[in-house]
């Protein structure tokens, strides 16, 4: 390839994607990811919950992080909202919501507001779904 040739990427960096998900539902949720989403739901924080938990909150945080809830109470969340698939894919993947804003040519607060389900979630969904 010369230099003059239409193909070249002289970027030097290749465009690496979050795998998207194969289909929108999810159904196997990890005890942690729906200790996230029903805590969001309600509005609290890590605090909050740690408090409710009897547990320390960083704790609480390593509960929904590494997907072991040892509340004796089942959360049921499902079905989830798109932001909300969304916001588990993302964590699923690894990716950082800055990392994904960054993709999408958004800032990350608004990539948060629409995770947060504070604004419409339509471009996130698409993000995720679409590619």
């Amino acid at each position: 390839m010369g230099q003059h040739d239409e193909t070249r990427d002289d970027s030097g960096v290749a465009a690496i994607l979050p795998e998207r998900p194969g289909n929108r539902e999810i159904t196997d949720l990890s005890e942690g990811e729906r200790s996230l989403i029903y805590r969001r739901r309600m509005g609290f924080s890590q605090k909050q919950m740690a408090a409710i938990a009897g547990v320390k909150r960083r704790r609480y945080s390593e509960m929904e992080t590494k997907g072991s809830n040892t509340l004796a109470v089942a959360f049921v969340v499902l079905p989830l909202t798109g932001a909300e698939k969304c916001l588990i894919w993302r964590r699923r993947s690894g990716w950082t919501q800055q990392a994904c804003a960054d993709l999408m040519g958004i800032t990350r607060y608004w990539y948060n507001l629409m995770e947060n389900g504070k604004a419409g979630s339509e471009k996130l969904e698409a993000f995720w779904y679409e590619g």
